[in-house]
């Protein structure tokens, strides 16, 4: 649990093979204005060890939580929000990799919106995303064109969780 205004939590389930490609990317972000919350779902694989050797590196921003297995990310991501105390949450999935700026930028778009909005609005706020295989190739520079989505749908929520624009989240 962290102290921070705002948090990075990552739900984690066997992901040995994607972990430090994800962590090595929040190493790389622009800012250091935010703490990782991460829970493993029980892993079977080396994810806990991933994780624990990247600790230091955080320097006191990385914090793990375990606990019996919850059975669905779901569930997983559902106990990090109860854990978090952090005023923004950013949601990352463990076979992400992001670009240097992304927590910059988005916690600068919330902030804006919830500027314009006022605090006691909700903010939902996603991003278009590169589409890559495995080895991080480069497949489609827009996730939405590669789905022929329009990028408008996303102004009306009630549209939006029919015919689902994003992948991931930020809130």
């Amino acid at each position: 649990m962290s102290n921070s205004n705002c948090d990075v939590i990552l739900a984690v389930w066997n992901g040995e093979r994607y972990l430090p490609a994800m962590l090595d990317s929040l190493l790389s972000q622009t800012t250091r204005d935010f703490s990782v919350l991460v829970r493993d779902d029980g892993s079977r694989d080396g994810s806990l060890e991933i994780l624990e050797k990247y600790k230091p590196k955080f320097d006191g921003r990385l914090s793990v939580i375990t606990g019996e297995a919850s059975g669905s990310a779901t569930s997983n991501f559902a106990i990090l929000m109860r854990e978090t105390k952090a005023d923004y949450v950013l949601f990352a999935d463990q076979d992400d990799v992001w670009k240097p700026e992304k927590v910059e930028l988005t916690m600068r778009s919330l902030k804006e919106a919830e500027a314009k909005y006022g605090k006691s609005t909700p903010i939902y706020f996603a991003t278009d995303i590169a589409v890559v295989n495995k080895d991080l190739e480069l497949i489609s520079p827009s996730y939405w064109k590669w789905k022929r989505l329009n990028p408008n749908m996303m102004g009306k929520l009630s549209q939006s969780l029919i015919c689902v624009p994003i992948q991931g989240m930020a809130s």
